[in-house]
């Protein structure tokens, strides 16, 4: 998209314009916001959204989609599953420790096809950004609750330590 082409809007305007884009078939690109997808997808990066039809989600995908109280979200589809004659997508951010609520696949309205970051561009469809995005954000969880427990153990022995030096 070249400067000529951007359109500069935020809040409802922009949901109600990605909506109308996507819905008609055209691509956008806007600039991501927010931690829930780091590090796949980081604060500022670029992204490119293609539109899509309603039978080629697939697990790792990262997707577009639109809910009544959450406005445009997009995260990872991680599960996929039928209900009646409806697919439902299980979709989750990758930094995030539980999934969002189920998204019926009708509400899906893109999927992220680029992501440019200072100058590079990543396709989300390879192998590293489908499997091992998610599992870097696992493991940066991991770290975190570890240094958090390592943290009240290391307190729990100092006072241990200092109630022992008090009563000897």
């Amino acid at each position: 998209m070249d400067r000529d082409d951007a359109v500069l809007c935020e809040g409802t305007d922009f949901e109600g314009l990605l909506v109308h884009l996507l819905g008609d078939g055209i691509a956008v690109r806007f600039r991501a916001r927010g931690t829930s997808m780091h590090p796949a997808v980081r604060d500022g990066d670029i992204l490119r959204v293609h539109p899509i039809e309603h039978t080629v989600v697939h697990l790792g995908d990262i997707v577009l989609y639109c809910t009544p109280h959450n406005g445009i979200v997009v995260h990872r589809a991680v599960g996929i599953s039928t209900h009646g004659e409806e697919t439902i997508l299980l979709v989750k951010g990758d930094a995030s420790g539980t999934p969002d609520p189920r998204v019926p696949q009708s509400q899906v309205l893109g999927r992220v096809v680029s992501i440019e970051r200072r100058g590079r561009t990543i396709v989300p469809r390879s192998w590293t950004s489908r499997y091992v995005a998610p599992l870097q954000a696992r493991l940066f969880r991991l770290r975190r609750w570890a240094y958090r427990h390592l943290k009240q153990a290391r307190m729990g022995l100092r006072k241990a330590i200092a109630a022992g030096d008090s009563g000897a």
